[in-house]
This record gives structure tokens, sequence and C-alpha cells, in this order.
């Protein structure tokens, strides 16, 4: 399922402005008041790159795309969002994680903002370099972040996604959710969005 939750710390005024879910349970998107601008950000299992292959039409208009069960090569990944208006704007193969940009959006990539976090080690090593979907479950666990600044307003907003283990596997996912939570509490942004299929 996927989930998408906005942390802000320290900002007074950011709040979810509205949100639409979409049939297709596997993609969420919100839109957020931050400091005086709508950004919109939205979360996307691309079940193993399918929506990339097939086009994703109806988030066309967010800012940051987080998406998890990427494969394929980045080069790759990058051509296919290209058609759609986005920039990869940060990837890891090794895990199916990637955070993409609209290339209109007003929002840039801080110089060095990518941020990576392992969650657990890989059951199978060479599950990173293929692109069956039924050696996924073995991949290493992480979260990936990617540190963004609005053109015109002084603020900065950190996105990331994660794509933890499933509940059967109890210990291991909440060893996951814990270091993810973790994580994400070091980052002094403006506003922390974390945007991730969480296997509920």
């Amino acid at each position: 399922m996927a989930v998408l939750v906005a942390l802000l710390p320290t900002l007074s005024n950011g709040r979810i402005y509205s949100s639409k879910r979409l049939q297709n349970r596997s993609l969420l998107w919100y839109n957020m008041f931050v400091m005086g601008a709508i950004i919109t950000v939205a979360s996307a299992n691309t079940e193993s790159g399918r929506m990339l292959r097939e086009g994703f039409d109806a988030v066309s208009h967010v800012d940051v795309l987080l998406m998890q069960e990427v494969l394929g090569q980045p080069s790759q990944t990058a051509r296919q969002l290209d058609a759609y208006g986005f920039e990869l704007a940060h990837v890891d193969p090794g895990t199916g994680l990637a955070i993409a940009r609209s290339q209109d959006s007003l929002l840039e990539v801080v110089e060095g903002g990518q941020e990576m976090a392992e969650l657990s080690p890989a059951l199978w090593r060479g599950a990173a370099a293929s692109d069956l979907r039924t050696l996924q479950r073995l991949r290493a666990r992480a979260a990936i972040g990617l540190t963004l600044r609005h053109r015109l307003i002084d603020t900065e907003l950190f996105v990331a996604t994660a794509h933890p283990v499933v509940p059967v596997r109890a210990r291991a996912r909440a060893r996951q959710i814990r270091a993810l939570g973790t994580w994400l509490a070091n980052y002094p942004a403006d506003a922390v969005v974390l945007g991730a299929d969480m296997n509920h």
C-alpha cells in the first residue's frame, strides 16, 4: 500500500493542502502548502516498472515523484521519465528506488543533496541485477532521499522513499521502520516528506 506522510518539525504553516487517491492503489499524491507555495508530491509503486513503460499521465502535474520497484538501468529510467517531462534526480538500482522532479517545477535539486540509508542487507546479492519480480524480495532494503530548494522562496524540502518488507517478516520489518524513522529525524529541512510503499 502506498503511503505518503508529511513531517513538518520546524514549519508552523506547513500542512497537507489536499489529496486525491486514484483507483490504482499503488499511486498516491498530495498537495502541500509550504511557506506560501503549493508543492505537489506523488508516491508510486511502479509495479516492476510497468508504470514507466505504459505511461503515467495521472501524475504529470506533480513537482516530485517518489517511486518504488523501478527496474532496469538508470539510463533507461531517465529516458522513460524524460518522455513525460520528468528529470531523474536520484536512483538506487540495487533497491529499485527512485526520485524524479518535474522539469517545470520551481523546486531545484540541492547540490550534494542525494542521501541513502540501508535498512537491511540483501538476502541474495544477485537479486539487484535481475529484472525478475520474483527476485525483488531478495534485494537490499533501503531509503533514498533528496533535498530540494524552491527557486523563489527561501525554503528547503527533503523528500524520501522506501519499500520495507511485508509484515509477515515482523522482526525484520520493525527494524527497518525504526531505522527509517531515525534516518528521517536527522534532516533539518523546513519540511520532510516520506512517500513509500509500506507493505501494510
